[in-house]
């Protein structure tokens, strides 16, 4: 979804929310994403499970927000386990969500060309 996640903030020490700015670059892949998760539940508990939401955020101009919910633990704040070691527990678990989502997004993306380029290919050509 290529998505920034601006500002983040940990609510009585036991949930970090997150948001990111739906900007022009990343419009259609999010309303895409959300648009498919209305008509189909089964991805739309999956977008849930992972704390991933959709909200208009009435503190910065109304303005349509991804947003995740993560619920902390005793290891949130630790180092994570990997080369970076800037990034802590809770930074690498949205690194890995948004990573996943992307091949997901990307999978539904060609889904959706590959359907498209069999109906061009089905349709007669009414000028042979």
């Amino acid at each position: 979804m290529g998505l920034t996640w601006s500002n983040r903030k940990c609510k009585n020490d036991t949930m970090i929310v997150a948001k990111a700015i739906i900007t022009p670059e990343v419009k259609d892949d999010v309303w895409l994403m959300w648009n498919t998760a209305k008509s189909n539940p089964k991805l739309k508990e999956l977008l849930k499970a992972d704390g991933l939401s959709l909200t208009k955020d009435t503190f910065d101009g109304h303005r349509w927000k991804v947003i995740w919910f993560y619920k902390c633990d005793e290891t949130s704040f630790d180092p994570a386990d990997d080369e970076d070691e800037d990034l802590l527990v809770w930074q690498q678990t949205l690194n890995n969500i948004t990573h996943k989502w992307l091949m997901k997004l990307a999978a539904m993306k060609d889904a959706i060309a590959g359907s498209d380029s069999d109906k061009a290919d089905s349709v007669e050509d009414p000028y042979a």
